[in-house]
């Protein structure tokens, strides 16, 4: 019997740490296809062109800490090119992949479904953003939660680590602490504070530093951007629906169809977070009501999918105890959605490999012969020719003297910067089309494909173009 049951587990081993290399070897492979978009070059170049002690003032105007900037900072200290920026997203990735596969109590049905969802096996694996750093998070919540009394400093540790990733991982973490002011609460009014002085302690400390760290997140006075939707309206229920379907589902046009997905899920998992709901409610409702109605793009819905995910893995019912017809509903609901998702990731995994993610390598690519050339002046339009400098140890357009990074910031000339201001540069790189105006210059045209779960006219941004105008 015991040998049965060793030969089980090191089956089980096996089939894991082959998973975790089929993981890995997808994620060099689109890795190696995968063309940095304008964000992703964004922080890098923050990282690369800021000293440590520099890199904190220019986030500043990012709206997040500067957490995932000192980690590429770390990166590019070691020598990392730019070329193999998928490395860190990858690395970050494959934590958790491994947390997910050797610590985490689940069947090994939904790690394999978990592990093939989209925002694991595709958007976390390739896509530099902060946003990679949750799934490991999240996976070290769940496997620290049950011990966070006793063991409270590791706890705290993460739930730190989870606020500084990023906006949202600020209401995340946020959340979480707010059901621990509860727990603090219960130990106060039964009085055993005693037995709980290192857990209350490392709660005070963990609030007060998350409390202060709000100066820094708050942008200057003069940042560009806002906390605003498409909508522009807290109250309008369109950005509701599309955030709760694009998670969990896909894209789809039908408002009638959206509003009957939504309601299903939302009722869905307040039937099975029964016996929790309060907790899973301060848990995930803070960050599904932020980005439903404030502030939410299809590349921040990562954060919501894992949330939602690690909380119903944190409360998953005993399937010992629950009626069969319970058992049916819970695979066939998660198995549905999760297979939804695994069939997008191998999509988008396609479609990047084959199409162009990002258009600054080609333009970086073409501008080559003319950047090594001192005397021809380039120029830029816009945020997206950003992507180009990433490939350049320096920044190439004249316009824009300084960092090479884009300064968000309404008192900078870069918002200011029009066509006239560049009619007499040699070439212009540009996220805007002007044919018109550049009489004497020839327009290349270069396409960038930054597809959300499945590739066609709904999901993907293939109207995204940078221009280049070369005078003839």
């Amino acid at each position: 019997m015991k040998s049965s049951i060793h030969n089980q587990q090191k089956f089980k081993s096996i089939l894991y740490v082959l998973l975790l290399l089929l993981y890995v070897a997808v994620g060099i492979i689109i890795g190696l296809k995968h063309e940095p978009w304008v964000d992703e070059a964004q922080a890098w170049l923050i990282a690369r062109d800021n000293s440590i002690f520099e890199i904190p003032a220019a986030v500043r105007y990012e709206g997040t800490f500067a957490l995932w900037h000192y980690i590429l900072k770390l990166f590019i200290i070691l020598g990392l090119d730019y070329n193999y920026l998928f490395v860190v997203p990858l690395l970050f990735s494959s934590i958790g992949v491994v947390l997910l596969l050797f610590y985490i109590d689940l069947s090994d049905v939904f790690k394999l479904l978990f592990l093939f969802s989209y925002y694991i096996l595709y958007w976390n694996l390739v896509t530099a953003r902060s946003y990679c750093l949750v799934f490991p998070l999240m996976m070290l919540f769940v496997m620290f939660y049950k011990e966070r009394k006793t063991k409270p400093i590791r706890y705290f540790t993460v739930l730190f680590f989870l606020y500084l990733t990023s906006p949202f991982g600020v209401i995340m973490a946020g959340s979480f602490m707010l059901a621990e002011l509860y727990e603090v609460y219960v130990i106060f009014k039964n009085k055993a504070f005693k037995d709980n002085f290192t857990y209350i302690k490392c709660f005070l400390i963990a609030g007060m530093i998350m409390i202060m760290g709000f100066v820094v997140l708050v942008p200057p006075d003069d940042v560009m951007f806002g906390l605003k939707t498409e909508e522009h309206s807290f109250l309008h229920h369109a950005q509701f629906l599309n955030t709760v379907v694009n998670t969990f589902l896909v894209p789809i046009k039908s408002k009638v169809a959206k509003a009957v997905i939504t309601v299903s899920i939302l009722a869905f998992l307040f039937w099975y977070f029964k016996g929790n709901r309060v907790k899973a409610g301060v848990y995930i409702l803070p960050t599904l009501l932020f980005m439903g109605f404030k502030f939410a793009y299809n590349r921040h819905l990562t954060n919501l999918f894992i949330l939602v995910l690690a909380v119903m893995v944190l409360f998953k019912p005993d399937f010992k105890r629950i009626k069969k017809i319970e058992k049916i509903i819970i695979v066939t609901v998660i198995s549905i959605i999760l297979s939804i998702n695994s069939i997008c990731a191998f999509q988008s995994i396609v479609f990047d490999y084959k199409k162009p993610y990002g258009s600054g390598k080609a333009v970086s690519e073409f501008l080559k012969d003319y950047v090594e050339n001192e005397n021809i002046k380039i120029s830029a339009v816009g945020y997206y020719p950003i992507g180009v400098n990433a490939y350049y140890d320096k920044n190439i357009y004249f316009n824009r003297p300084g960092k090479s990074y884009y300064f968000w910031c309404e008192n900078n000339n870069y918002s200011k910067i029009s066509f006239d201001d560049t009619m007499n540069s040699d070439i212009i790189v540009s996220d805007e089309r002007s044919v018109p105006i550049y009489k004497g210059y020839k327009e290349y045209i270069f396409d960038e494909n930054i597809v959300f779960k499945i590739p066609n006219e709904r999901a993907t941004r293939n109207n995204i173009k940078m221009y280049v105008y070369v005078k003839e």
